[in-house]
């Protein structure tokens, strides 16, 4: 009924609020029962984190939608590709830990960007613990260093553009627009 341009654009607009809300709910549970710093940067800035991480996961499947012939099939693949982004995202692997003949699944995993903004986020500038390790050398030890908080949520919005992209063309190429 809608143009594939239309329906794009109208399936991400609609979607943002709520995915704001989730992010803001989880955020606010969350991050005082961890028990972070009371600041209110980090926190926004973790708040817009979950956000983009929520919308590029949004992105994601309606992009693995449009490949797939039926749900199962589509959860099936999701899920496993998913997975393996979350294997190589760092949290598990750490990056100095990953085979050279793999890192490249590093650097295309989502989740990379999110965990090393929110690492970032929360670990510049609070949580020291004297005499034990310094948070840059922790942020080192993860394979975080050199990285600023704002550069991992940019390449994660890129991602989204990507992954709608994706679903544009293959909404225009593989459906004409009529109904069965």
């Amino acid at each position: 009924a809608y143009r594939g341009l239309s329906y794009t654009v109208a399936i991400q607009v609609v979607q943002m609020p709520y995915f704001l809300i989730i992010a803001s709910v989880f955020c606010c549970i969350s991050w005082w029962l961890i028990g972070l710093a009371n600041s209110p940067d980090s926190f926004f800035f973790m708040v817009l984190s979950v956000f983009t991480l929520i919308t590029v996961g949004n992105a994601f499947s309606t992009a693995v939608s449009v490949f797939v012939p039926n749900p199962m099939i589509g959860q099936t693949l999701g899920t496993t590709i998913l997975a393996i982004m979350f294997l190589f995202s760092g949290f598990f692997i750490k990056n100095p830990d990953i085979p050279d003949y793999w890192l490249w699944l590093h650097y295309l995993s989502v989740f990379k960007y999110g965990y090393d903004s929110m690492a970032v986020n929360i670990l510049k500038n609070h949580f020291s613990i004297p005499g034990v390790m310094t948070n840059a050398e922790v942020l080192e030890y993860c394979g975080v260093d050199g990285q600023n908080r704002g550069l991992g949520v940019g390449v994660l919005w890129a991602w989204v553009i990507v992954f709608r992209v994706i679903f544009y063309f293959r909404l225009v190429t593989a459906f004409n627009g009529s109904r069965k």
